[in-house]
Order: structure tokens, then C-alpha cells, then sequence
């Protein structure tokens, strides 16, 4: 358990952001840096501070992170759609890639104990085998994965070079609490507990779902246990078919809704997908406490919460 910290998240408001600052907040000083300011979820942490701030603001940036003077940064803002189109090149560029060095730059003016990056399975693209291991070559296949990659170098390259203690995760699929409707599990979870049709590929290709709540407390081990300059795989290990996933939401939810197995498939979809964590089980003695349908049954229970409280909930828009 982490205790007694300043902790700085960008992009807090997000889905991993609002999990670790739901978790965080009951015995450390967190601080927030996002673009937003009105998230629903700030009503859930205790001892957090806002900054709103666009990260592509180098100046500021660096202004307002040696203010904080953290002891610990989980930098989490970014990009994150997959999507392989190409004109999210330049918005993946700026948000990720300059706004990293941006952060980066600012921390390297103060002294702090852990600097936390996630990155993505997605840079080991569609060329490399299952079970995805760290020392495969990259291959990214989409603005976000090239971004994400080159952000790693980066990490690295102040780890290595500027004495800036990084660590990056490599993240596989991610659901849980605060995900917005934009996501399998989410998407899938919201029009099966409405009653309505989830329309969805035939969903033979597999894929690792991890709990959001493992990987929170992945990023603080990697803290507490400081495996400055490596780059690790967060996951489960274990793959299962996207249609399997989806029947087992329908069963949790009551069979209120219907699965429409009716879309195409995307051009090169990759078949599976999962990770070795060996490395993660050695270096920060991490493994998920969650099996999938005790992680989708919270999940499940969350968003129908969620629901009774607000209809127009932005966790329910599409």
C-alpha cells in the first residue's frame, strides 16, 4: 500500500487516471493535470487537486509540475484511439509524443522517486506471435502505436540518460469502472443491461481482458519497487474468444438484451492476442487477483449504478 505521497496523474479525468485516483486519493496527495474539468468522477476521490492544462503547453507545463514538486508522476494523458486511419497521425504526434516530452522536460527540473509511463500492446503490432515477451522487435501498426513507441524512447532516453527513474507497462485490453462507451466490454455491457441489440463481428479472435483494479496496483508496485528503465508487459496471460466474452455479459446481465454477431471483421485483424507477465511476476512480484467474470460482475454492478443515478451519464455516450 502506497501512503503519504504527492503524487501527480495527467489525464486523471480518464478511465485508468479516475481508477488510480479513486484508489489513491484515501491516503496520498493527489494532484491532477488534464484538459478537462468536468468529469463526473471527481466526486469520488478525497485529497485531489485539478490543474487544467494542455500538455502541448511546454512552458506551463514545466511551471506547473516543479509548483507540484511530486514525489511520484503516473503520466497518463495521451491519445488513445487505435483507429489505423491516417489523419490521426498528427493528433496522436501532439498529444502523445510532445506532450510526454513536454512532461518529461518539467520533471527532469524537480527530483522525483518514480515516473510511471503507460504504454500498449498495441506497438507489437500484427507480425509478432502470441505470447507477446518484451524483447520482441516492435512493429506498430497505427498513428497511437507509433506514438506510443516512440514515447518509450523517450522515457528511456531521460532514464537512461538524464537520470530520470522511468518505468514503462506495456498495457493489454483494459475494462472495469469509469470507461467510456467506446470499448468492447463497455459497449457491450451498456446495450445488454439497456435491453437493446450489441451488434459485434462473429468474435472468433481472442483477445486478454484485464480488470482496471490489477492494473492500478501494477503501477504501484512499479513505484514501490522502482525497475527504473524497463519496459514490462502488464497482463493476464490468458486469451479468450470476444464472442465468449460477450455471452458471458449477456448470462451476468440477465439476458435482457441480444448479441448480433453481423459486423465485418477490420482489414489484417489480429486473431489473438495475449502477453507473457513472466517479467512483471519477477520484477514487481505482480499478477492479476481478478478472474474475468468476477471483474466483469463489478463492472457490471458499477455501470448499472451508474445508470439508476444519471441516463445521460458521459459513461453512456456513444
Amino acid at each position: 500500500m502506497m501512503k503519504n505521497k504527492r503524487i501527480l496523474v495527467t489525464g486523471g479525468l480518464g478511465f485508468l487516471g479516475s481508477n488510480i485516483c479513486t484508489d489513491l486519493s484515501k491516503n496520498n496527495e493527489i494532484f491532477i493535470i488534464d484538459k478537462r474539468q468536468d468529469s463526473e468522477s471527481l466526486k469520488d476521490f478525497e485529497n485531489v487537486k485539478l490543474v487544467v492544462l494542455d500538455l502541448t503547453d511546454q512552458k506551463t507545463t514545466s511551471g506547473v509540475i516543479k509548483e507540484i514538486n511530486p514525489e511520484i508522476v503516473y503520466h497518463l494523458a495521451g491519445f488513445t484511439l487505435t483507429d489505423r486511419n491516417e489523419k490521426f497521425i498528427d493528433e496522436s504526434l501532439n498529444s502523445n509524443i510532445v506532450g510526454t516530452i513536454n512532461v518529461l522536460k518539467g520533471i527532469a527540473e524537480i527530483e522525483v522517486e518514480s515516473f510511471v509511463y503507460p504504454s500498449t500492446s498495441e506497438v507489437y503490432g500484427t507480425l509478432n506471435k502470441p505470447p507477446f515477451e518484451e524483447n520482441m522487435l516492435p512493429r506498430p501498426s497505427s498513428p497511437y502505436s507509433a506514438s506510443k513507441l516512440a514515447c518509450e524512447y523517450y522515457c528511456t532516453l531521460y532514464n537512461d540518460t538524464y537520470g530520470l527513474p522511468a518505468t514503462i507497462l506495456r498495457l493489454f485490453n483494459l475494462y472495469g469502472p469509469y470507461q467510456v462507451s467506446n470499448r468492447f466490454i463497455s459497449s457491450c455491457i451498456l446495450s445488454l443491461i439497456k435491453g437493446e441489440e450489441f451488434t459485434m463481428t462473429r468474435g472468433e479472435q481472442t483477445r486478454e481482458f484485464n480488470y482496471v483494479k490489477d492494473i492500478v496496483n501494477a503501477f504501484v508496485l512499479a513505484s514501490l519497487k522502482k525497475p527504473n528503465g524497463e519496459i514490462i508487459n502488464i497482463g493476464c496471460g490468458e486469451d479468450h474468444r470476444i464472442i465468449d466474452v460477450a455471452e458471458k455479459i449477456l448470462a451476468i446481465t440477465g439476458n435482457k438484451g441480444r448479441i448480433a454477431p453481423t459486423l465485418s471483421y477490420r482489414n489484417n485483424d489480429i486473431k489473438r492476442v495475449f502477453t507473457s507477465n513472466l517479467k512483471a511476476r519477477n520484477l514487481l512480484g505482480w499478477k492479476p487477483e481478478y478472474k474475468l467474470e468476477e471483474g466483469l460482475r463489478e463492472t457490471i454492478s458499477w455501470y448499472e449504478e451508474k445508470l439508476k443515478e444519471n441516463k445521460n451519464s458521459v459513461y453512456f455516450s456513444k
